[in-house]
Order: structure tokens, then C-alpha cells, then sequence
């Protein structure tokens, strides 16, 4: 079977949506070298605390900052589930599904 085939084969093509690239990121991850643990939160050396933030359409928008990383990371989880709805990423899954 081709990447042709595949691609246009009903069965796949379904499961598919056509989305830009940023879009596609927002569904990313945490990064394999992120040393919080959580996915939007990041340790500023300034303030001497952790930073929440998401990037909407491209861009950098800063949450928050807290005293641990677990503050920041559900203040990601509620800021991206506000944003993104039921296709966002957080860092506490069954947490998320429980406030639903």
C-alpha cells in the first residue's frame, strides 16, 4: 500500500481534519526536555516562580504566576479546556473530565 492509498482511503479519511499547523501544535505534548513535568509551565529566574502560559493563534499568552508547579499547570489545564474546549490537552486528564 502507497501513502497514496492511504490517504485517500475512505476508512482513514474519515478520522481525519484538516487543520493549519499551529492549530496541530496545540495538541502537542509536554516536551521531552520540559523540567517542570507539566505541559505550559516553565520556572522564571526573575520572579522566582513558575509561569503559566499558552500560545493562542501563534502567540505567547501568559496565565499566571504561582508557587508551584502544580498551581501553574492547572491554571494551564483551565485556561486551555476555556479555550480549546474538549480537544485541549491538560495536564490533569481525569481531573478535567471529572469538572466537565
Amino acid at each position: 500500500m502507497t501513502l497514496t492509498d492511504l490517504v485517500t482511503s475512505k476508512d482513514l479519511s474519515e478520522n481525519l481534519r484538516i487543520v493549519t499547523y499551529s492549530k496541530n501544535n496545540e495538541n502537542s505534548k509536554r516536551q521531552r526536555n520540559n523540567k517542570t513535568g507539566y505541559k505550559g509551565v516553565h520556572f522564571s529566574k526573575v520572579r522566582k516562580k513558575y509561569r503559566s502560559q499558552i500560545y493562542i493563534n501563534g502567540k505567547q499568552r501568559i496565565i499566571g504566576f504561582y508557587t508551584t508547579p502544580e498551581e501553574a499547570a492547572r491554571a494551564y489545564d483551565k485556561e486551555a479546556v476555556r479555550i480549546r474546549g474538549k480537544d485541549a490537552v491538560i495536564n490533569f486528564p481525569k481531573e478535567g473530565k471529572r469538572d466537565r
